[in-house]
């Protein structure tokens, strides 16, 4: 019996190692399911900085090349009106613009311009005809 005592409190023993080691693994489990949900969570706000990240930048490149667009046309109404002819025979300024009909200085430019009655495209269509 006391063999049998013996046994059965090495298997006692084996169950309560047994148990402790099948909670350290429930425990690491847990851990590792927090760890998981936080950097789901660092995923989602990295994904949404990248979209806005992108959006900012097709902006960007939106708003580039219409600065680029309203340069040239700038560049093209200068050449225009000061060259009628030959580049080299006027005074190229990219540091002004053409408001009715005389090379302005920018700074100039917008007082005029916010000075000067709005027109609209029905005002230019009514002109026209």
């Amino acid at each position: 019996m006391a063999k049998a005592d013996a046994d059965l409190e090495l298997s006692n023993m084996k169950c309560v190692k047994l148990e402790r080691r099948e909670k350290q693994k429930e425990d690491k489990v847990a851990k590792l399911k927090k760890v998981s949900e936080e950097l789901k969570a660092k995923y989602l706000v990295l994904e949404t900085e990248k979209a806005s990240v992108k959006f900012k930048l097709e902006q960007t490149q939106v708003d580039t090349l219409q600065m680029l667009g309203e340069t040239f046309e700038q560049a093209i109404r200068q050449a225009h009106l000061l060259y009628k002819g030959s580049p080299s025979e006027g005074t190229f300024n990219i540091n002004k613009d053409i408001f009715e009909g005389r090379l302005v200085p920018f700074d100039e430019l917008v007082v005029l311009q916010n000075l000067a009655p709005k027109t609209t495209a029905e005002d230019v269509e009514d002109e026209d005809h």
